[in-house]
């Protein structure tokens, strides 16, 4: 009977604190892919406002399961203590360098297959946007594609670009993989001048 009891409980406390940290981490992750969803343009709204409101929803929810199921105010206080101070530490992060670094790192033998594929000539093309990537590289580019820009002073020098996010009808940031050599001043990012940002390792540059 005591040993129910224990399950009971262990089982009402883990359930709201649970749902509470299962629906803010949902939030978390759409926060750190800000940049691949806001080529969804107006419609990122609608998932953005979807799943802060199912995390609001979700942490009313907890807080009245604890209040009934535990008989009392201090573990309702305590799921929303748990879900303020998730929402807090969201707002607080800077995601944009947690993604830049973040995705490189997961992806580094995906993004280096890129660079190889780009030296043996294979993603040379004509088209505006570059040339396809194949389908298991896809995901590191916008559209699935790999592009040459060019940089912006008169060397002639060009980088490979995967974007990230593209602008409309102009503009763009993401990847530049640059090998051995210097990076330029700015490069054209489908009409407008971008720049190198940060330093990744392994020839590897974010642009913005």
């Amino acid at each position: 009977m005591i040993r129910m009891r224990k399950e009971h409980l262990v089982k009402d406390v883990l359930g709201p604190f649970g749902a509470v940290g299962g629906a803010w981490a949902a939030v978390a992750a759409v926060e750190y892919f800000h940049l691949p969803l806001a080529n969804l343009w107006i419609f990122v709204l609608a998932v953005y406002a979807g799943v802060y409101l199912l995390a609001a929803v979700v942490t009313v929810w907890a807080a009245i399961h604890a209040w009934r199921t535990l008989d009392g105010p201090m573990w309702s206080a305590a799921v929303l203590a748990v879900a303020i101070a998730a929402a807090a530490a969201i707002q607080l992060v800077d995601w944009l360098p947690v993604y830049v670094h973040g995705n490189y790192r997961l992806n580094r033998a995906a993004f280096a297959a890129v660079a190889a594929l780009s030296a043996d000539g294979s993603l040379t093309s004509d088209d505006y946007y570059g040339a396809p990537l194949p389908w298991n590289l896809k995901y590191l580019a916008y559209a699935g594609n790999a592009a040459t820009i060019g940089a912006v002073d008169d060397s002639g020098r060009t980088a490979l670009f995967l974007a990230v996010w593209v602008g409309i009808p102009d503009d763009a940031i993401g990847y530049v993989y640059l090998g051995d050599s210097p990076p330029a001043q700015g490069y054209d990012c489908f009409g407008y001048i971008c720049q190198v940002d940060r330093s990744l390792g392994d020839g590897w540059y974010w642009v913005q």
